[in-house]
C-alpha cells in the first residue's frame, strides 16, 4: 500500500495522524471520531488551499462534539443558550487545580 504523506498534514516534525492518535487515545468511538475529524480539518486548514471550507467542516464536527458533551452533562438547551457562564466554571476549575 502506498501512503501519500501530503505536506498539509505535516507541521514541523508532527504528522496529523500521530497528533490525532494522541488526542483521541481513551475516547469512545463516536467521541473519538468527532475529535479526530475536527483535528484533521484544523491541522490542514491553512495549508491545503481550502481554508474556509476546512474551518467550516471543523466547526461542524466541533459543534456536534459540544452537543454530545452537553447531553452527557445534562445541559439543557435553555442553559446552553445562556452560556458564557462556562467561563466562570473554567475559572473555578483552574482555581481548584492550583490548590
Amino acid at each position: 500500500m502506498i501512503i501519500d504523506h501530503r505536506d498539509y498534514y505535516n507541521r514541523g516534525s508532527i504528522e496529523a495522524i500521530d497528533a490525532i492518535e494522541s488526542a483521541c487515545t481513551g475516547l469512545s468511538g463516536y467521541e473519538g471520531f468527532l475529535v479526530g475529524t475536527c483535528l484533521k480539518y484544523m491541522f490542514r486548514w491553512r495549508w491545503k488551499g481550502t481554508s474556509l471550507a476546512d474551518l467550516k467542516k471543523a466547526d461542524y464536527y466541533l459543534t456536534r462534539l459540544i452537543r454530545e458533551e452537553e447531553k452527557r452533562l445534562g445541559v439543557t438547551e435553555e442553559h446552553a443558550a445562556a452560556m458564557p457562564p462556562h467561563f466562570e466554571q473554567d475559572r473555578q476549575a483552574m482555581a481548584e487545580d492550583t490548590k
